[in-house]
């Protein structure tokens, strides 16, 4: 079941890919074994595939965390997010570096926060990444939102 929900949000994670792929690739479902829809054909730029890291590592440590434990993540290894290839080269440049510079900082905050600001700086970096989305790419928003941590 974890399985299968991880698939769909991951395929919401790969609402992003470029419109003129959108308008000249037929869209293909697949069903998987809950009855879910994952679209078949998902981004695999390096920026996708790091985005979807990112989710799923802070999927699966949100009840860690909501707990008072840290997640042994190494949250480093998505300081790379300038550096990855986006899946539409127009979703790069001075505005996406300055979302990501942004996202870094709530990384770097999230990563050194005490036990008491904890989560707070990681729902600081949800948001990070919600804000980046409200400009380049909304599909995931929703699913991003699920990884608030409510007080």
């Amino acid at each position: 079941m974890k399985q299968a929900i991880t698939l769909v949000i991951i395929a919401f994670l790969a609402a992003c890919s470029s419109e003129v792929a959108k308008k000249e690739e037929p869209k293909e479902a697949v069903h998987e074994s809950n009855d879910s829809i994952v679209d078949a054909r998902r981004s695999t730029s390096e920026l996708a595939h790091l985005m979807r890291s990112i989710y799923v590592d802070m999927h699966d440590n949100k009840e860690l965390l909501a707990s008072g434990t840290m997640p042994s993540v190494d949250w480093g290894r998505y300081m790379e997010i300038k550096k990855a290839t986006p899946t539409d080269p127009d979703d790069s440049g001075v505005a996406f570096d300055a979302f990501a510079d942004a996202y870094m900082f709530q990384l770097n905050a999230f990563s050194e926060a005490s036990d008491s600001t904890r989560i707070m700086k990681y729902n600081n970096l949800v948001n990070a990444c919600l804000n980046c989305h409200q400009q380049y790419c909304v599909g995931p928003m929703d699913i991003i939102r699920t990884l608030e941590i409510k007080n």
